[in-house]
């Protein structure tokens, strides 16, 4: 695996980890995940997913980002 997973690559994952999650289950989890619909979850949609943005988007951090990046 590199930085993308394919549907395949994902279902194959979660086999190994002995999931029980059921077919239809993983296929909605791939479409709220799969952003851009290409069939790939992409390294930044994988995070995106991972990541509760409530926890980590505090006002703090993204005034700190916009003050970085707004030159």
């Amino acid at each position: 695996m590199g930085t993308n997973f394919t549907v395949e690559e994902l279902k194959a994952a979660v086999k190994k980890c002995h999931s029980s999650m059921s077919e239809e289950d993983l296929k909605k989890i791939i479409e709220e995940v799969d952003i851009q619909g290409t069939g790939i979850i992409h390294y930044h949609e994988f995070i995106a997913a991972i990541f509760p943005v409530e926890k980590y988007a505090t006002k703090e951090r993204l005034q700190s980002l916009f003050s970085h990046f707004d030159t």
